[in-house]
């Protein structure tokens, strides 16, 4: 066996003029790279090698594994710090960064790397094990990460990665065998329990075909691991055949999933043509979606339910639509609320949180478009009460105006030409029919503060930001209507 090493890296040295004592002026460092090292080892030699001038050294560590060996190649700092004032600085200039080791394998043959014992490890960690077990590893990172190239007609090669990276292959959504029942034009109009029930069906399918693969893995963690997934999958069926139930014999359940895909339809249709004709083009959920809101409605609305305390989460690529299906549920919520309950239903039903705050404000417009659909609705389908269904935001001072002093403010900012003070107030334009909200005047808004001041608490007045989206709809009722 014999490796062929490289070692790189880069160092910071102190720059600056120097006083008439000798000590520098300035904090001021410019890096430097080290010219890279080049080491070749075999198992006869000895395991640690000096680089850089004894700045750096390289350890190779053979243990006998099987019919092979574990080697395990570490590039470490020799230099130690003193003690005293200069240890601050000393630390910055005998630092190592940007350190990286390459090894080539010039003689002998790369394997995988052992895998750890499957009963050594947690439930979830056996499910993992038995999802990547096609996923070939040969080698690990200790404080790093690695990677490799492992061609057959290559000479295999593995390096450490400050920060790795992999191609994610592309998800598809179509099972291939949903059919209409995922027209939301269609579900708006009728439940369509016998197709949703066929829908069910087809994953049911899909489920036998996987509990049948389980009895062809021969290693008995891996088979109790797929055994668990598919239990666990079972009992997501189940859930999707009492939900289509509950639709067939509960009117306001299906009542409120009807108008909850007409308030996505309408949404959709907007946000594709900003509020113009869509032509022949037909919306759908897309197959996980419709699962997840058959798996989930009934627990959301029934509080006795067995899971009701469980945590439903969609595990899905950015991109794939978790936002909407999200987002179909708490419609579905709204509108049940309110028919069942129709002197209490309003009030807050969702509350949802982004960590960053560019989607806070990206989802937030998404989530506001679905509060519109709904309140048109509303106003043609006087079952759904008296009160508006509107949404609110909550965020810091960096985002938007905490208190309606400084809403005032931005306004008037606005009112005077600053284009970009626009952005301190989150939404400068109507969400639903992208209408800018230019101000001819400022009289309306006044008044839409005074209204909206006089009945909030000196505490909300502080401390809470009225929604938004109803704010400037209220603003334009009273001018030009742009919706």
């Amino acid at each position: 066996m014999r490796l062929s090493i490289a070692a790189s890296a880069s160092v910071y040295r102190r720059a600056g003029d120097r006083d008439e004592r000798g000590r520098f002026r300035s904090q001021e460092y410019e890096r430097a790279e080290l010219a890279p090292h080049f080491l070749g080892w075999t198992v006869s030699d000895a395991p640690t090698a000096s680089s850089w001038e004894d700045r750096a050294g390289i350890d190779v560590r053979a243990r006998p594994h099987r019919d092979g060996a574990i080697l395990t190649v570490t590039l470490f700092n020799r230099q130690r710090l003193g003690s005293g004032p200069e240890r601050a600085r000393e630390r910055v200039e005998k630092s190592l960064f940007e350190a990286r080791i390459e090894c080539l394998v010039e003689s002998g043959e790369l394997v995988e790397y052992p895998r750890v014992d499957p009963a050594l490890l947690t439930e979830e960690e056996q499910e993992l094990e038995l999802q990547y077990k096609d996923r070939r590893i040969y080698a690990v990172g200790h404080g790093a990460a690695v990677n490799w190239n492992a061609e057959p007609n290559q000479p295999p090669r593995i390096w450490s990665e400050f920060m790795p990276t992999a191609e994610t292959p592309m998800m598809t959504v179509d099972t291939g065998s949903a059919g209409e029942v995922l027209d939301l034009a269609r579900l708006a109009r009728a439940p369509l329990h016998d197709e949703l029930e066929g829908f069910v069906e087809g994953y049911a399918r899909w489920i036998e075909a996987q509990r049948r693969r389980v009895g062809g893995v021969r290693n008995v963690h891996e088979q109790a691991a797929a055994r668990r997934i598919c239990d666990r999958m079972a009992v997501a069926l189940e859930r999707m055949r009492r939900c289509v139930e509950l639709l067939r014999t509960d009117p306001l359940a299906a009542r409120s999933f009807q108008l909850a895909n007409r308030a996505m339809l309408d949404q959709m249709r907007q946000a594709d043509q900003g509020g113009g004709e869509t032509g022949a083009r037909v919306f759908r959920w897309r197959p996980f979606q419709l699962a997840f809101l058959l798996t989930v409605m009934e627990s959301t609305i029934r509080e006795e339910d067995d899971f009701r305390d469980v945590l439903d989460l969609i595990w899905f690529p950015t991109g794939g639509g978790k936002t909407e299906a999200y987002l179909g549920l708490v419609a579905f919520l709204v509108v049940w609320r309110r028919l069942k309950y129709p002197d209490t239903g309003g009030g807050t039903v969702a509350l949802m949180r982004y960590t960053l705050r560019l989607l806070t404000r990206q989802q937030f417009e998404r989530a506001v478009r679905i509060i519109f659909a709904l309140e048109l609705i509303r106003r043609e389908d006087r079952s759904l009460g008296e009160d508006p269904i509107t949404a609110g935001i909550w965020v810091g001072g960096a985002s938007t105006p905490n208190t309606f002093r400084e809403a005032e403010a931005s306004v008037a900012e606005i009112d005077a030409g600053r284009a970009t003070a626009r952005h301190a107030l989150l939404l400068d334009q109507c969400p639903w029919c992208h209408a800018s909200f230019d101000l001819p005047t400022t009289t309306p808004l006044q008044a839409a503060f005074t209204s909206v001041a006089s009945t909030a608490s000196a505490l909300l007045e502080k401390t809470l930001v009225r929604c938004l989206a109803t704010w400037w709809t209220t603003h334009f009722t009273r001018s030009r209507r742009p919706c």
